[in-house]
């Protein structure tokens, strides 16, 4: 998978997490192309897995510009590092 450096932003525009070390997996379906994956986000006051819900949307801007909407499919805190592991489906094009 792919590992891109993406700033995280809340549904109002608001920054969640910048510098997130996002890894994705892209694939194609007919013409149409998927795109999933997952990052690894500290705890933080602006971003509470547990208070979202799934189909909530979230835009993700990767440092090669490119920007697309997310929606969280998992997430998992990790007991060794403390931070919460997303998985998250693409939503719509990732342009």
């Amino acid at each position: 998978m792919p590992r891109f450096s993406a700033q995280i932003f809340s549904q109002n525009g608001d920054v969640i997490a910048s510098n997130v070390d996002m890894l994705i997996n892209f694939s194609r379906q007919g013409v149409l192309q998927n795109w999933d994956g997952n990052f690894d986000l500290s705890p933080t006051p602006q971003f509470n897995p547990n208070s979202v819900t799934r189909t909530a949307a979230y835009k993700v801007k990767l440092n090669d510009g490119r920007t697309g909407e997310i929606r969280l499919r998992n997430y998992t805190i990790s007991t060794r590092t403390g931070k919460w592991n997303i998985q998250f489906n693409g939503d719509g094009a990732l342009e």
